[in-house]
């Protein structure tokens, strides 16, 4: 059943843990300025219409959900009830809001679809446990370090062994801005992923830049990407979300777009300007996820690309393109001596050389035979790679593009 208070919480199960450590949900600052006082950080509309967003579009399971600290939410009933029905959660019929007998709603509404909490009636803002209920969650805890904002989980993620003690797993964990606050990062992550489900999704909203000394770290994607794909997990979304201190001026929300192209050019290096920058990030776990492989940076990992299944079959490689991607990835990820050549359609590159190999017209293909071809252009790659198959098709065994060879685990698309 949907947990209502403390008494249905794990708190009992898994006993007070006497280290402290400060915690505080941050995904957001006000939607509204409170001159009496500053209100705890929390979930914003904006967030939460992208996590209800993602649970449509993935069809996340609505069984439990645990959030990373009891959040605040920022918004009030009506709002709440427009996003839920916007995205198919609840519906209405005739303008009137229909919750059927056996959702979780119902947990905390009466008969008259208003919320039961008076004192959440006389502040205007619902609470966590309608929130989630409103997407379907039909059991809603959440963790802190202690019970002082009441906390269902009582557990610091410092510590390992949060996925045995619960002794059950959530279809959900939200962590709102809890990362960025504990020390012991290695522990934090493992008890996230050991107390998710199989299927189980994580979302991830943590600091990206411009917030000095809110926590210990603001992160980089390069962190959730690795670290998750070394461990075995699907990405689902990976969205860069900017704001003011204050939410008084527009949100935006854009991709984060991570490859070959992007690693090259580093388009987000002395790119961000002086607002508040925070990244979202969505995974599943699958039945093969690990939580304890320890990742190698993306960028800079130690396994050459030359080791790919795609290229071990390979007495030659021709690298099409002598651009910036080239220069970077293929200089860093790659043994160049199992590089014959480079291609390139700009007639100045044939001119010259690239990293120490000479620079060839696409034509040279046609005196090669039963080659592999990386494509290291990430903007043409589709055109470069219709071109191959059309004009010296023939003379290539197989056409390979260089986000297919950093894409883990390592696989490669056919020609």
């Amino acid at each position: 059943m949907y947990a209502q208070d403390e008494s249905n919480s794990l708190s009992s199960a898994l006993g007070k843990c006497q280290n402290r450590v400060r915690w505080r949900p941050a995904f957001s600052r006000h939607v509204r300025e409170r001159a009496e006082s500053r209100r705890a950080m929390g979930i914003a509309i904006d967030y939460f219409n992208y996590v209800a967003e993602l649970a449509h579009n993935h069809r996340i399971p609505t069984r439990s959900c645990l959030q990373l600290g009891k959040q605040d939410i920022q918004f009030d009933f009506e709002t709440l009830i427009a996003v839920a029905t916007r995205f198919g959660f609840l519906r209405m019929n005739n303008g009137k809001l229909m919750i059927p007998p056996d959702h979780p709603l119902m947990a905390v509404v009466d008969s008259d679809n208003v919320l039961r909490d008076p004192s959440r009636r006389s502040t205007g803002y619902v609470s966590d446990l309608a929130a989630f209920a409103a997407l379907g969650f039909a059991r809603v805890d959440s963790l802190d370090v202690n019970d002082h904002e009441g906390a269902s989980v009582i557990w610091n993620l410092n510590e390992p062994g949060l996925g045995s003690a619960l002794q059950t797993t959530y279809d959900l964990i939200l962590d709102g801005g809890t990362l960025e606050h504990i020390f012991h990062l290695p522990h934090a992550l493992e008890n996230v992923i050991d107390a998710l489900s199989i299927g189980g999704y994580v979302l991830h909203a943590s600091p990206m830049n411009n917030y000095v000394d809110h926590g210990f770290y603001q992160f980089s994607p390069t962190f959730f990407f690795d670290f998750y794909l070394t461990n075995g997990f699907e990405i689902v979304d990976a969205t860069i979300f900017e704001s003011d201190e204050t939410n008084s001026r527009p949100v935006f929300l854009r991709r984060y777009e991570r490859g070959a192209a992007a690693l090259a050019e580093f388009p987000y290096v002395g790119s961000l300007d002086g607002r508040l920058y925070t990244f979202l990030f969505a995974a599943r776990k699958t039945a093969k996820s690990t939580s304890n492989r320890t990742p190698e940076q993306f960028l800079y990992a130690g396994r050459s690309l030359a080791g790919h299944p795609a290229l071990a079959d390979a007495e030659k490689v021709i690298v099409w393109g002598a651009g910036a991607a080239a220069r970077t990835i293929i200089a860093r990820r790659f043994d160049l001596a199992r590089i014959d050549f480079f291609i390139d359609a700009d007639v100045q590159r044939q001119a010259e050389t690239c990293l120490g190999l000479p620079v060839r017209a696409p034509e040279a293909l046609l005196h090669e035979h039963d080659c592999v071809v990386v494509v290291s252009s990430a903007k043409y790659e589709n055109t470069i790679r219709l071109q191959i198959s059309q004009q010296y098709g023939d003379h290539v065994r197989r056409i390979v593009t260089l986000d297919e060879l950093l894409r883990e685990p390592w696989t490669a698309a056919a020609p």
